[in-house]
C-alpha cells in the first residue's frame, strides 16, 4: 500500500521499482480521497517477487517515499500453490 499526495508519475514509479527487483504486479487499485489532507491518494497492490528481493523493493520504496512524500507498508504474503498429475 502506497499512501501520500498525488503526483504525477507515481504508479509509474512504484511499477518501475517492483519491476527492478524482476517482480510482477498483478493487481493494483487506485483511491483518491481528496476530503483527506494528509493521504488524499492510496495505491493497493499486490505483487509478485522473486525469492529473496523484498529487501530491495523495500530501500527503493524508501527512496521513492522519500521523493515523493508518501508513506508506504509492505505486507508479505506467502502463496504455494501444487498441481496434482
Amino acid at each position: 500500500r502506497v499512501d501520500g499526495l498525488d503526483h504525477p508519475g507515481t504508479v509509474a514509479r512504484v511499477a518501475q521499482a517492483v519491476a527492478a527487483v524482476e517482480g510482477d504486479i498483478v493487481h493494483l487499485v487506485g483511491h483518491v480521497a481528496p476530503e483527506d489532507p494528509e493521504t488524499p491518494s492510496r495505491l493497493e497492490l499486490t505483487a509478485a517477487l522473486p525469492p529473496g528481493t523484498v529487501d530491495e523493493l523495500r530501500a527503493s520504496l524508501d527512496a521513492l517515499a522519500g521523493e515523493l512524500d508518501m508513506r508506504w507498508a509492505l505486507t508479505e504474503a506467502v502463496s504455494q500453490v501444487s498441481w496434482l498429475a
